[in-house]
């Protein structure tokens, strides 16, 4: 037991040396900076106003550094305790009216403290208001908050002010509010006296937000700015237009896309089946928006444009006339004015229009100027071409033809226009020297100068129009054609793979609006996907759109605006990116052709193997059919009756971002069989005649009956086209095609079948 307490006692020695050996010597030193005091009510760090009997804490800092708060505890004394007392936590208590100093003192460095004067006044504040409970500002402005006072004599009115949330809005020692963010913050006037009185004013603070501006660069694109940053949808956009500047906003358009880089500027793209129009006034609203300009309104206007043209009217000496004129590309009404007039002839302006009026004196041509400014701006400068003739003077003129030239020479048409004589003429080409081949053309009743045009320039050719009852009679005039270098471009159109689409059309509306070449040119996208047009060089806009069906998932456009085509190119795709390849195949139980309208919900959804679909679920379906499949019994010349089980065929599959193979299996209808009745050619009523080009067709006429004006040898004009015995319903025996016909005999014509065909019977040599 001795031994065992000797060891104890030991370690506990050794113990008590190493814990003593490790205790530092000197604590980390701590270094007082700053003492630093103030009232809590007025920030004043020079005096403490103090009401008799009430309280005022004070505000002290302590600069210290290990930046620990035990290293910040000071001291507080009064300096007169008659007058002012303070305790351990800084709280001044007015004893009686008078002034006295307290003094602050760092408990960690007696050599570092600060002073302040506590001013001891009789009277207390009695009651504070303000002339203003809320208030809502915008960001930036400011407010003044007035305060009344009430207080017991002697007493301090000064009144300290405070936020509750300065970020939203800050206030001066005098009051001004300023609006700094949204949000709502209460502003607090407070007595400094330690009396608790105190009113306070809310205050919310709006950063409104304003449409800037917009602008309409095209038919079909809406352009607007904030005038700051913010996050919009296009559900929170309203786009309307209008005819009538005093009119209601009745037509609402609908966004296709809206688009931001910076969530001020945005530009929306309207949908392909809504268009603005030159004139419409189209209203943007954006109602969520916290400013005062939530709308804008502009009207739709293009550059104001030059128009240039010229025109031919015709007049006879001694006869009596009118016509009228107007501003055929303007938009409203146009002021118009007119150079001069041949003589006996006058003119006004009425309802938009230049009526010419009178009864000419003097044969010839006459060319004067009809000038025209619309309400856009845009001006016409047309030359008309007065042609005056009489019983014995034959007078014409014909306005300049204007060509495009590609890569192969061009056929220019210009129709001469004339008058006078009897009035029949027989043309011809007097001068051609230029060599363009020039020819009189008959397109039915009209006569045209058809030219042969290589390469660009300028080609006049002489025409005569003769009197055809009198050849002393005639007129020689100018035709002039201006052939104008182009440029050919090409390429495909594509689907949102890149895949060339089979089907589709392609516009390019020439934005110099006042060309005498080109103003639109369509081209339509056939089997081979690709398309090559020829085009006055220039700017464009371009609308390619595929239209397979019905459905508004089977149609797509693209719009490219404002496109330089100034030099021939080949490779020019178009991509519609939201339609993607459906390809239909036969199942194992279908054997008839794919070649039909395909159908979804009773709307049709394409035609052919071959369709182009945006992205989704489909069930399609073909009409009912089976006829071609079914049991037939007679024949085309005494009729046909077929009896089938009717069906349908179809398919179901989704496009999801890409192309689709879909089997097209059949559906028997739960309806049983069916009967069609074709009717018999024989009883056909539907007549024929010589040189009269026809079509067979099984849904119309699938014969016709021919009754031979003559006996001699009549072709069909079609080799799958026969004549048949009216009677017997034999065919007629031919020779290579050629068929021998009796005066007065009635034949049948028709292929035999129900299928369509051409027919065109013409007559090949007399009988002997």
């Amino acid at each position: 037991m001795k031994t065992t307490s000797r060891i104890v006692a030991s370690m506990l020695a050794i113990a008590m040396l190493f814990t003593t050996a490790f205790v530092p010597v000197n604590a980390a030193k701590v270094t007082v900076k700053k003492v630093s005091v103030a009232s809590s009510l007025s920030d004043s760090k020079k005096t403490v106003v103090v009401a008799k009997g009430k309280s005022v804490k004070l505000k002290t800092t302590v600069t210290v550094k290990p930046n620990k708060k035990a290293n910040k505890k000071v001291s507080y004394s009064s300096k007169n305790k008659s007058i002012a007392t303070v305790d351990s936590k800084g709280v001044v208590k007015g004893k009686k009216a008078g002034t006295t100093k307290v003094t602050v003192t760092s408990t960690k460095n007696k050599k570092k403290k600060a002073t302040i004067t506590v001013k001891v006044v009789k009277g207390a504040v009695k009651k504070i208001t303000v002339n203003k409970k809320s208030a809502s500002l915008n960001v930036g402005e400011t407010l003044k908050l007035k305060a009344t006072v009430k207080a017991e004599k002697g007493a301090v009115k000064t009144l300290a002010y405070v936020s509750s949330k300065p970020e939203v809005a800050k206030v001066s020692n005098k009051g001004v509010i300023t609006a700094i963010g949204d949000g709502s913050a209460t502003i607090t006037a407070r007595a400094i006296d330690g009396s608790g009185k105190k009113a306070t004013c809310k205050v919310t603070v709006s950063n409104p937000i304003n449409l800037a501006g917009m602008n309409l660069p095209n038919e079909r694109t809406v352009n607007f700015a904030l005038d700051k940053a913010c996050a919009l949808n296009p559900s929170q956009i309203s786009i309307a237009k209008k005819v009538f500047s005093s009119g209601t906003y009745n037509n609402q358009l609908i966004i296709n896309n809206m688009t931001t880089a910076d969530n001020v500027n945005y530009t929306v793209v309207l949908a392909d089946d809504t268009a603005i129009s030159v004139g419409d006034f189209v209203q943007l609203s954006v109602p969520s928006l916290t400013g005062t300009v939530k709308s804008l309104e502009l009207q739709y206007k293009e550059a104001a444009c030059a128009y240039t043209g010229e025109s031919v009217s015709s007049w006879k000496v001694g006869t009596y006339g009118t016509t009228t004129f107007s501003f055929d590309n303007g938009c409203g009404y146009s002021s118009y004015a007119l150079s001069g007039l041949p003589a006996g002839l006058t003119y006004e302006v009425k309802n938009g229009e230049v009526k010419v009026k009178g009864t000419p004196t003097t044969t010839g041509r006459f060319d004067y100027v009809l000038s025209a400014t619309d309400e856009l701006g845009n001006t016409l400068s047309r030359t008309i071409h007065f042609i005056v003739g009489s019983n014995t003077v034959i007078a014409g003129a014909a306005n300049t033809g204007h060509n495009i030239i590609g890569t192969e020479s061009t056929t220019a048409y210009v129709t001469p226009v004339f008058t006078g004589g009897s009035g029949d003429y027989n043309y011809s080409i007097i001068s051609d020297p230029q060599g363009t081949g020039a020819t009189i053309y008959s397109s039915y009743s009209t006569k045209q100068v058809k030219l042969n045009i290589a390469v660009a320039g300028a080609y006049t050719v002489v025409v005569r129009a003769t009197d055809t009852e009198d050849a002393s009679r005639y007129c020689d005039i100018n035709v002039v054609v201006n052939a104008k270098q182009g440029v050919v471009v090409g390429g495909c159109l594509k689907d949102a793979q890149g895949n060339p689409m089979n089907d589709g059309d392609i516009y390019f509306t020439n934005k110099d609006r006042a060309s005498l070449y080109m103003k639109d040119n369509h081209y339509w996208i056939g089997s081979s996907g690709t398309y090559s047009v020829t085009l006055e060089p220039g700017v464009y806009d371009i609308r390619a759109e595929y239209s397979g069906g019905d459905i508004e998932s089977s149609k797509s456009t693209t719009y490219l605006y404002s496109q330089s085509l100034v030099a021939s190119q080949t490779g020019y795709d178009i991509q519609l990116n939201d339609l993607f390849k459906v390809v239909l195949v036969k199942g194992a139980d279908v054997s008839s052709s794919l070649g039909r309208n395909w159908y979804m919900n009773h709307e049709r959804a394409g035609y052919g193997s071959t369709l182009y679909l945006k992205p989704g679920t489909y069930a399609i379906e073909s009409e009912e059919t089976g006829s071609s499949d079914g049991t037939k019994t007679g024949d085309w010349f005494n009729g046909e009756t077929i009896t089938y089980t009717p069906y349908k065929l179809a398919s179901s599959f989704t496009v999801a971002n890409t192309a689709v193979q879909a089997a097209v299996n059949k559906v028997v209808s739960a309806s049983g069989t069916k009967t069609k009745v074709n009717p018999a050619a024989k009883d056909t009523t539907e007549l024929i005649g010589i040189n009269q080009s026809r079509w067979l067709d099984a849904s119309d006429y699938y014969a016709f009956r021919f009754t031979a004006p003559e006996s001699g040898q009549y072709e069909t004009g079609n080799s799958s086209v026969y004549f048949y015995d009216i009677t017997t319903g034999q065919k007629i025996a031919s020779a290579d095609g050629v068929y021998e016909l009796t005066l007065g005999t009635t034949y049948l014509v028709g292929r035999g079948s129900y299928n369509d065909a051409q027919v065109k019977i013409t007559k090949v040599t007399a009988a002997e």
